[in-house]
């Protein structure tokens, strides 16, 4: 479907026609502006005692004109935006995919905005603005179902394949995701990867990370807990058992604590810490580093 909107672009030259739109209404308005200042001119200079008001009033119009020109171009962009995403549903459907593919994305949109930590992100969603780019999520959401609802169920969604084509890059993108620092959100999205039971290993320590620096009530006994689950999954990454061994040498445990950061080193042994969780094992008393 996203591919089928970007190609929609493409095709209807959106791009071309917004900006062949852009010179038309910057030129309307300059012909306009230029109208109402003589115009304002000729009137003020016929009755001087009014002067100041014609001024006040030109200055006006001419902001509305400015104003209305660049709603319009906003508005002629989300026109752009709705005619491509239907598009794109009819060269998705076209090519046998699901035809509620394109809702379903919207839902999983409109369902992170609503889960984010910050009240702004929360509230974007619910405002419309003249000088919005985009419709709204929910509309676009409402004219997709609407679309495939004159379509027969069924089509392929390719999930196991597309899973197993953005599964080598999961671990750089959820930690790219985390410098974000909106955990509502991306505990949404770690729940929604993990609703099949893939790459649990990944996804349960990218959970225990949200809850670590998270910091709030009861998190760093979750955070503990995911890792655990984490390690228990041959994805598992490496940094899993060095947050262990965290967790286990601030709680004293210092058997546990050398235990993880040995099996860290051993899975890691080109860490660029390595040097730091020696130290730290070292300071364990226990075991020799690997």
């Amino acid at each position: 479907f996203v591919l089928g909107h970007e190609v929609a672009h493409y095709g209807e030259r959106h791009s071309l026609s917004a900006l062949r739109a852009q010179r038309a209404r910057a030129t309307g308005a300059m012909l306009a502006t230029v109208a109402i200042a003589v115009v304002g001119a000729a009137a003020a200079v016929n009755s001087p005692s009014s002067a100041g008001s014609i001024a006040d009033a030109t200055r006006v119009a001419t902001d509305a004109i400015y104003l209305g020109t660049i709603a319009s171009l906003f508005a002629f962009s989300r026109e752009n935006e709705s005619e491509a995403d239907l598009l794109g549903f009819d060269h998705a459907a076209a090519a046998g995919y699901d035809p509620a593919a394109g809702g379903r994305l919207w839902t999983n949109l409109i369902s992170e905005t609503r889960a984010s930590d910050d009240a702004d992100v929360r509230r974007r969603e619910a405002r419309a603005s003249i000088f919005a780019s985009h419709p709204l999520s929910r509309d676009r959401l409402e004219a997709l179902e609407e679309r495939a609802s004159a379509h027969a169920g069924g089509g392929e969604t390719h999930r196991a394949r597309y899973r197993a084509a953005i599964r080598p890059f999961l671990d750089p993108w959820l930690r790219a995701e985390l410098r974000r620092r909106d955990f509502g959100q991306t505990l949404l999205l770690l729940d929604r990867l993990g609703a099949h039971g893939e790459d649990l290993g990944v996804v349960d320590y990218y959970r225990g990370e949200v809850l670590r620096l998270r910091r709030g009530e009861g998190d760093r006994a979750a955070a503990r807990q995911h890792y655990e689950n984490a390690i228990t999954q041959a994805n598992a990454p490496a940094a899993a058992w060095r947050e262990l061994g965290d967790l286990a040498q601030r709680d004293g445990r210092s058997a546990d604590a050398a235990a993880y950061y040995t099996t860290y080193l051993e899975r890691a042994p080109a860490a660029e810490d390595r040097a730091l969780i020696e130290a730290r094992l070292a300071q364990t008393g226990q075991g020799r580093n690997p």
